[in-house]
């Protein structure tokens, strides 16, 4: 009885560790920028826009992640997003969210697509459902 209280234990303290964890190369099949400034001017020069992505990092259920790595679940969906989109990931207390977001946006995690100008052209909650993700993403890809 003892061991299996002691493996429980373990298990429940390595999910707490592991829940605010992001592996966003993985996520995305690249690494996505931390940089909005720069992507705004990379966005510029290769005639794409800037899908900004924020999450909660200190969120300890992990929900904020699980999100973000069900939004990217579909190979399709990171291959759109790779393609047509210069994608930010930053942390909801970043002074770029603060720009585009309303503090009081209830909100774990969230999408923001951004002209290359600078101009936010939609802002919406982030879905972890695949499916779903795939077909915002396309819409997205259909705004001017």
């Amino acid at each position: 009885m003892k061991t299996l209280r002691i493996l429980a234990l373990l298990a429940f303290s390595s999910m707490l560790c592991l829940a605010g964890d992001l592996d966003a190369r993985k996520a995305f099949g690249t690494a996505p920028g931390h940089d909005l400034n720069g992507a705004l001017a990379r966005a510029s020069t290769e005639n794409k826009r800037v899908l900004l992505i924020f999450w909660d990092s200190k969120e300890k259920s992990g929900k904020s992640a699980r999100i973000i790595e069900g939004f990217t679940g579909l190979d399709e969906t990171k291959a759109l997003l790779k393609q047509n989109f210069i994608v930010v990931l930053l942390d909801q207390g970043s002074k770029d969210v603060a720009r585009y977001v309303p503090q009081h946006s209830p909100e774990i995690s969230q999408l923001v697509l951004i002209s290359p100008k600078g101009d936010m052209l939609k802002a919406e909650p982030l879905t972890g459902n695949p499916g779903i993700a795939l077909d915002t993403v396309k819409l997205l890809m259909a705004i001017p």
